[in-house]
């Protein structure tokens, strides 16, 4: 799944209230780990790859399917 642009300026714009969203999603990631993440979704799926041990295609769409998400709540 391909996310458009325009979602991820929607994330990076609201990063402090999506950044609890990225915790309760992903438990795994550090507190810092939302704020690291800039609203990059490569940094985001590495993160969620790397800490929580799935494959990075999976990863990415989990991270897609999550941007999706969030932004029908702005």
């Amino acid at each position: 799944m391909e996310v458009p642009d325009m979602y991820w300026d929607a994330i990076k714009g609201n990063l402090r209230q999506v950044a609890s969203s990225i915790r309760t999603k992903w438990c795994d990631l550090t507190q810092g780990g939302p704020q690291r993440v800039k609203g990059d979704a490569k940094v985001l799926a590495d993160q969620v790859h790397g800490r929580a041990g799935i494959a990075k295609d999976k990863a990415q769409r989990q991270v897609d399917a999550f941007v999706v998400e969030q932004k029908t709540k702005f």
